[in-house]
C-alpha cells in the first residue's frame, strides 16, 4: 500500500473535507491487507464501491460483500464513462445488496450516496472491532 495515505487523509480533513476512497475493490494491496482499509476508515475516510464490480467480477464481489459486512464501504456508485460502453447498473447493484445484505444496508448506501451528491456530510458507520475478515484476521 502507498505509505503516505494516512498523511494525505489527514491533510484533506484539515481542509474540512471528508476523503472518499474510490472503488476500493480494485486495489490488490487492500485485498491482501484489508486491515489497511480498516485503518483508513477509522481515520475518517469514506469508501466507495462500484456497481459494475459488484455485478460482474466474482473476486471483486467477494471483497465488496466482506467490506459491507465490516462497515468498510459506504457509497455504491457507478464508474460510468459512457452509457453505451459501460452503463451505470445502479438499480441492479442496489437490488443485489438488498438481496444479500438486507434492505437497511441498501438504504444506507443509497442515502449516503445521495447525501454526498447533495453536498451533505456522511460519517462512516461505527466499525465494531472484528477479528475475522474473509480469510484475514485482525
Amino acid at each position: 500500500a502507498p505509505t503516505n495515505v494516512r498523511n494525505i487523509l489527514y491533510h484533506i480533513q484539515l481542509q474540512q473535507l471528508t476523503p472518499i476512497i474510490a472503488h476500493v475493490e480494485r486495489y490488490p494491496y487492500l485485498r491482501d491487507n484489508p486491515e489497511q482499509l480498516y485503518k483508513w476508515v477509522d481515520a475518517g475516510a469514506i469508501c466507495q464501491i462500484n456497481a459494475s464490480s459488484l455485478l460482474s467480477h466474482p473476486a471483486d464481489r467477494s471483497f465488496i460483500y466482506a467490506c459491507l459486512k465490516h462497515q468498510l464501504a459506504h457509497i455504491l456508485a457507478s464508474d460510468t464513462h459512457s452509457i453505451k460502453k459501460r452503463p451505470p447498473q445502479l438499480r441492479d447493484a442496489f437490488e443485489a445488496v438488498e438481496r444479500k445484505c438486507g434492505q437497511a444496508l441498501a438504504d444506507t448506501l443509497r442515502n449516503n450516496t445521495l447525501d454526498i451528491a447533495g453536498n451533505q456530510n456522511v460519517a462512516p458507520a461505527y466499525m465494531e472491532p472484528l477479528r475475522h475478515f474473509g480469510k484475514w484476521f485482525f
